[in-house]
């Protein structure tokens, strides 16, 4: 079983001084296996732009875990790459999300360099990089439903109590839509059949577990934007987080909030929010099929 945190729990774990042989030794024994994502690694190294002391004491944190061998996703765009390519190829393996040799060893690379606070001009292009897409996507989304519209005035007769219908049935109306727009940016080069068919594939497999959550996220924030008159600035963030866990049981983060709209996203996995009331090193608490025994709230 594999549990994936977010940001604030491991930002939680450092502040215990949680160690990470022993933890992660308890859960080996009860086959339990902490994940960590590309989005917690850049999260962190945003923080070298306001607080660099905070930022190499996380990275040394984080790197008790990496010099262990703990799995690490691939950015989310990868992980739609590696479906969409095994999708038109045809093979039934089910895509891998993590790093593995060579990329394993340059993420650890990475995450020592920052741990003695060497935030170079690489590393800030690539948090820049990123701040500039995650702006560009808000402002998108907040100009289309500034105005008054058709989609607008749909959009926000929804309740929240219907939006798991609204997202079941709007996954087949319009996903492959969506899908084919994401595939098209990553795969210039396809032909309309070629994305129509792969975009198909992904939503009916089983297999495809990003793909899936990717859509199902999009049409989310679309109605949350809709709805709310503009995307709060942490929502894009915490859905990468969400559709990264899609791949794994068990989705742990500290957001009450995010109990609200992560089993949307994510109707499959199990999702669990930590109350803060008992230290965060008793997650080996978690029984192996699942159950959350005082650690953790199940939403």
């Amino acid at each position: 079983m594999f549990i994936y945190l977010d940001t604030m729990l491991w930002n939680e774990f450092c502040d215990e001084g949680v160690n990470a042989q022993m933890l992660m030794a308890a859960l080996f024994a009860k086959n339990l296996h902490l994940v960590l994502g590309t989005e917690v690694i850049y999260e962190l190294a945003k923080t070298f732009r306001t607080n660099p002391t905070r930022a190499q004491q996380l990275f040394a944190y984080l790197r008790s875990f990496t010099e262990r061998g703990i799995p690490c996703t691939k950015d989310d765009p990868l992980i739609l790459d590696c479906e969409a390519e095994l999708a038109l190829s045809g093979e039934s393996n089910e895509c891998d999300p993590f790093f593995r040799t060579t990329n394993y060893r340059n993420m650890q690379k990475e995450v020592d360099k920052l741990s003695r606070g060497v935030f170079d001009s690489r590393a800030n292009q690539a948090v820049e990089s990123r701040m500039q897409l995650a702006a560009s996507e808000r402002s998108a989304m907040n100009a289309q439903y500034r105005i008054p519209s058709a989609l607008k005035a749909r959009l926000s007769d929804i309740p929240v109590s219907g939006l798991e219908t609204w997202l079941r049935k709007e996954v087949q109306r319009v996903g492959r839509k969506l899908l084919k727009e994401r595939l098209r940016i990553r795969f210039p080069g396809w032909t309309e059949r070629e994305l129509t068919i792969v975009a198909k594939k992904l939503l009916a497999s089983s297999r495809c577990h990003l793909s899936r959550a990717v859509v199902r996220a999009d049409l989310y924030a679309n109605w949350r934007t809709a709805t709310g008159g503009s995307m709060s600035r942490d929502l894009l963030p915490d859905l990468d987080h969400v559709v990264t866990a899609s791949y794994f049981d068990v989705y742990a983060t500290m957001e009450a909030a995010q109990a609200k709209y992560a089993p949307l996203v994510l109707n499959r996995r199990r999702i669990v929010i930590y109350d803060g009331k008992i230290p965060v090193s008793e997650i080996s608490s978690m029984t192996p099929c699942g159950e959350v025994q005082k650690t953790m709230q199940q939403c």
